[in-house]
């Protein structure tokens, strides 16, 4: 377009606009305005789409390398359990095993007791039947005198002249207090 002063414009010609010094028709400057902004839109929302799809890939990176860490200690963790409760199971058999052992020795110490118990209420009663207990024998009868003292008792209040056989003889009780 060449340039015109403004004075020898026509009427259409004055609506056009002046651009520097060059005179500018209105629709060619509203094209080249929107070819711009359109070329201007295409750029931005390519390059948007390059930054998201930057940051997208960026934030995919990222999750996968905290996820395969968060893996990794969770792997681990697990590990670290499972041969703690193995232990611990472990030791349950262990004990279950120490439990049931010591149960079955207190069986038999439990029936072991009850024949020692019988037997010593068998030998007690056993060690009664030879006995006599005599009440009223004086304490003025010096203790070496007792077994004396049983005989003649023998012979003149139960009638048995036969002289007996004893293997110990002793006063029950203290002095003053027997019967």
């Amino acid at each position: 377009m060449a340039k015109r002063s403004v004075d020898s414009l026509s009427p259409l010609q004055k609506q056009t606009k002046c651009v520097g010094m060059e005179f500018v028709d209105q629709e060619d400057l509203l094209e080249k305005i929107t070819m711009i902004i359109s070329e201007v839109r295409d750029d931005l929302l390519q390059g948007q789409s390059v930054t998201v799809t930057s940051l997208r890939e960026e934030f995919r990176e990222s999750l996968k390398t905290e996820i395969g860490g968060l893996k990794t200690d969770l792997t681990r963790e697990v590990s670290d359990l499972s041969s703690g409760l193995s232990s611990l199971l472990d030791t349950v058999e262990r004990n279950r095993k120490l439990i049931e052992s010591l149960a079955q020795r207190i069986t038999v110490f439990e029936e072991e007791n009850t024949v020692l118990k019988s037997r010593q209420v068998d030998s007690e009663n056993r060690d009664k039947r030879s006995n006599l207990l005599i009440q009223g024998i004086p304490d003025t009868i010096a203790d070496s005198g007792l077994e004396a003292e049983f005989h003649r008792i023998c012979r003149e209040h139960l009638n048995i002249n036969k002289e007996l056989l004893v293997e110990r003889i002793h006063r029950v009780g203290t002095k003053g207090s027997r019967p």
